[in-house]
């Protein structure tokens, strides 16, 4: 069997399949609590409702963000504890792949997630009737840099104007779908997408802050005057 995890929107989610029998099973709540309240009871109630045993489960797929940076450590630190103690294997997908793929667009997709004020979590896609291909890695952008981009593709998605966030069935009809290829990794293998630049680079991307340095290596100083190159 398989557990599907999602801790990284607003809307936490466990889902668990049986390939065997072709059944599902599920359990969902909201953030009003956090996620580490509920998550350990969640599955309690899942594996109670499917009458399974907890080390039936072969595989773990989480989503390891970008989202909520609590919501990531509750889910990845869950999945590691999990795999650690039944012994299985975990996948990882990220928001920003599954919110490409459960869209009804085909072709040049940039998906887009608000961060910080001014700042946004962005990845492009090729995706057809049957397959997604990585186009720009997941990154940290400013508004001005994700503009810049939109020209580049077809269609935008824009996870601010989202009906509702990502949810742990959207993660399934990914991984169901197999529409990329899956690397398995161990419990201390599995890495979160925070994706949050330092303040620093955020400033200078939104041209708060002045670089130091221009790209001849002559020093900037705040009137504006080149000094001698870098010591």
């Amino acid at each position: 069997m398989t557990l599907f995890i999602e801790t990284a929107s607003r809307v936490g989610g466990l889902l668990l399949f049986d390939p065997v029998q072709d059944q599902i099973f599920s359990q969902s709540w909201t953030a009003d609590s956090s996620h580490s309240e509920r998550i350990t009871f969640e599955l309690e109630e899942l594996l109670k409702k499917s009458k399974r045993e907890l080390s039936a489960i072969e595989l773990l797929v989480v989503n390891i963000g970008p989202g909520s940076f609590t919501g990531i450590r509750v889910g990845l630190s869950f999945a590691r504890s999990l795999s650690y103690m039944i012994g299985c294997k975990i996948l990882s997908l990220n928001t920003l792949e599954v919110m490409a793929q459960v869209s009804p667009h085909h072709g040049k997709i940039l998906v887009s997630l608000p961060a910080i004020t001014g700042h946004h979590y962005v990845g492009g896609f090729i995706k057809t009737s049957d397959k997604i291909e990585e186009q720009l890695p997941p990154r940290s952008l400013s508004s001005k840099e994700l503009e810049a981009l939109m020209n580049d593709y077809d269609h935008l998605i824009d996870g601010k104007y989202l009906k509702s966030p990502t949810k742990v069935e959207d993660l399934f009809q990914f991984y169901r779908q197999k529409s990329r290829a899956f690397q398995k990794n161990s419990w201390n293998e599995l890495m979160p997408l925070y994706l949050r630049r330092s303040q620093a680079e955020e400033k200078l991307s939104g041209g708060i802050l002045k670089p130091l340095y221009e790209e001849s290596g002559k020093c900037v100083e705040p009137n504006g005057q080149k000094q001698g190159g870098r010591s």
